[in-house]
């Protein structure tokens, strides 16, 4: 819990952040309760339904950081070319 507790207040930056805080709370589940409890094999039960909904989803993730990283490299150019044009 100490690596979610250090995003309190902060936020997450990307929804691969999120996938992997839930993809820890599963596993943590997993590795302090027995396997055959109730707890363990629901955590492994939801954590699977989880990594397929997550191959679902992942596509779309991929095209919006693609497309994040690509206005962000219009932004960039656009400050150069106006500082640029400053110094003029």
């Amino acid at each position: 819990m100490k690596q979610m507790e250090a995003k309190d207040g902060t936020g997450y930056k990307n929804v691969r952040e999120i996938c992997a805080d839930v993809r820890l709370v599963f596993k943590n589940a997993m590795t302090y309760n027995e396997k055959r409890s109730e707890i363990h094999v629901m955590a492994k039960t939801l954590l699977s339904k989880f990594e397929k909904k997550w191959l679902q989803f992942l596509p779309k993730v991929v095209e919006e950081e693609r497309k994040r990283k690509e206005e962000e490299a219009d932004a960039h150019r656009d400050r150069q070319l106006t500082q640029e044009a400053a110094n003029v």
